[in-house]
């Protein structure tokens, strides 16, 4: 049966493969320096010395966890940033009219709440500081679930985030959109969002054919539907609830994170209400499969077979008895 772990690696390796197609197919070009390189190539023999691994239910588990997780969530971060440059240089047209009609149909006021954050200092920096966690919670994660030992959550959770991630990227070539930031503020705005401006040059220059080497430490965020950042804080609170004291401080950072999407990162609210609906699709997904292949395989040849009089035990199970009989009384 396909397994969650199977997910995260097949995506991976099919979507380095057919990011490397698309910049063929586009005419773009790469760099990046020799230190990524090798961090990338690190990660990439990680991810295949990984592979062969089969859980055993030790401690070894965890490590190997935690150093395959931490891999593929690298390369997965990376391949996803790439691949959003071709898909932007294929994409048409803007459909800001629509996604503005979607809030209005919500009955939500964008400009309403920029201008109540804006009164709030406090909760502005503190809306800046839970958007850029982004960068900093998956890490802690991969790390926490290992050491917790939910294994089994961690490859669901890398799984998710990738399969979240590959929706998002599609979806940037068929619904691009600009940002409420640029259809409300004013250029001389004060706080004006960064993230919800600068794709729209790079996103112009390249379907020009403008656009020079993408610069792999230089990436930029160039998603608007859904909200990749959205998406990433539903994942991030679903997977951080099965690590007991990350439970509250993980629903709490990404709550906030979710509230300054459209602040933060200039975006419709519907753009934010989208990124939840994938992330939730993304979550239901790898619930429906095993963690792992191997993992479930030996799960289920520990369990026993049970008989009228006796419980025999199948092979894997070193600390059990090969034959025990049950008091059916």
């Amino acid at each position: 049966m396909f397994s969650a772990r199977g997910l995260a690696q097949g995506s991976i390796l099919l979507g380095g493969l057919v990011t490397a197609a698309l910049f063929r197919l586009t005419g773009l070009s790469m760099s990046c320096s020799v230190m990524s390189a090798a961090l990338l190539a690190c990660c990439a023999f990680s991810a295949l010395l990984s592979l062969g691994y089969i859980p055993q239910h030790t401690a070894m588990d965890r490590a190997v966890c935690c150093l395959e997780n931490f891999s593929l969530l690298s390369l997965a971060t990376v391949i996803g940033g790439l691949a959003t440059y071709p898909l932007a240089a294929v994409s048409h047209g803007w459909l800001d009219s629509e996604l503005l009609a979607g809030d209005a149909i919500l009955g939500l006021d964008w400009l309403t709440y920029w201008n109540f954050v804006q009164e709030h200092p406090l909760l502005y920096d503190t809306l800046g500081f839970s958007y850029n966690s982004i960068f900093f919670t998956p890490t802690i994660l991969v790390i926490a679930l290992a050491a917790s030992g939910e294994t089994e959550k961690s490859y669901r959770f890398i799984a998710a985030f990738i399969t979240a991630l590959l929706v998002t990227d599609l979806l940037l070539a068929l619904i691009p959109g600009k940002s409420a930031a640029e259809h409300f503020l004013a250029i001389t705005a004060p706080n004006l969002p960064t993230p919800g401006l600068m794709h729209i040059p790079i996103i112009e220059r390249l379907r020009a054919g403008a656009f020079g080497p993408v610069v792999v430490e230089h990436l930029s965020g160039l998603i608007a539907f859904p909200s990749f950042h959205a998406a990433a804080s539903v994942l991030f609170a679903w997977a951080a609830w099965s690590v007991r004291w990350l439970r509250l401080p993980g629903l709490a950072i990404n709550a906030l994170m979710l509230a300054s999407t459209p602040i933060q990162g200039g975006h419709y609210f519907v753009d934010t209400i989208a990124g939840i609906i994938v992330a939730g699709l993304a979550i239901i997904l790898v619930q429906r499969l095993p963690a792992t292949y191997a993992l479930h395989n030996h799960d289920r040849a520990c369990r026993p077979v049970k008989h009228s009089a006796t419980t025999v035990w199948l092979a894997g199970a070193p600390a059990a008895p090969s034959l025990q009989i049950a008091d059916d009384r």
